[in-house]
């Protein structure tokens, strides 16, 4: 994904199926089985050949679809991604992915659902695109308070080695869905440790949960207490937004 940050070209510039680079084409030279090494050497350098020249292609693509995500041009990225050389040059979960990308770009939330579960239902993914796909859009569904949609997810990242997302979703989903405590004791034990709020970044969401936790309990001091500890704390950080969407 580092592609993602150079200047894209103009749209113009992408391959057709009539102006495929040579690295799709199949061989047409003959080799003789009785050069030895030099086959097994020319053979090694094809392939490095092949794999330079596709990761050049991958990284144009890359570009070209920059230029029409800052267009918002969500047609000409669907009819983009359909292509063959789309399909050849980017695995599966990638074109997938890229496609959710532009819907969360452009907040369609309808598309962003329809993707979501195409990817889910359809593409083989490992743990850590289970993990990017998780992180993604969870926070987005806490917001919608789709409780289904928590649950498919929370289930896709607990078959994961990414144990502290699942920690994490877990927590979010009991407090601010369920109405739950389960991460009462935890939290207060965590926020008690002046060491460790001083120099833990994710302190004012923490602040935040402890704070619904109290009035899930009943506890509405303590509840005001944490969440203006939170609103407070959470001023210039990343958190700023989603406490205060979420408040």
């Amino acid at each position: 994904m580092d592609d993602f940050k150079q200047h894209p070209p103009n749209s113009n510039q992408i391959d057709t199926e009539h102006h495929r680079p040579d690295f799709l084409y199949p061989e047409t030279e003959p080799i003789h089985k009785d050069d030895g090494d030099s086959i097994h050497n020319s053979e090694r350098e094809l392939a490095r050949k092949r794999k330079q020249e596709k990761a050049e292609v991958r990284k144009k693509f890359l570009k070209i679809y920059l230029t029409l995500l800052q267009k918002n041009d969500i047609k000409a990225i669907e009819d983009l991604i359909a292509t063959q050389l789309a399909k050849i040059c980017i695995p599966l979960f990638n074109r997938e992915y890229l496609l959710l990308n532009v819907y969360l770009k452009v907040n369609d939330n309808k598309q962003i659902d329809t993707q979501v579960n195409n990817i889910m239902d359809h593409v083989p993914m490992n743990s850590k695109q289970k993990s990017a796909l998780a992180k993604s859009v969870f926070y987005i569904y806490v917001d919608k308070k789709n409780a289904s949609m928590i649950d498919r997810l929370l289930e896709m990242v607990s078959t994961t080695n990414d144990h502290a997302l699942y920690r994490q979703m877990d927590m979010v989903n009991d407090t601010l869905i369920s109405g739950g405590i389960k991460y009462y004791d935890e939290l207060k034990s965590d926020l008690e440790d002046v060491e460790y709020t001083k120099n833990n970044a994710d302190t004012p969401y923490l602040e935040f949960l402890l704070s619904v936790i109290y009035k899930n309990m009943g506890n509405e001091s303590k509840s005001k207490e944490y969440k203006n500890r939170a609103l407070e704390d959470c001023k210039g950080t990343v958190y700023e937004s989603l406490i205060k969407s979420q408040n």
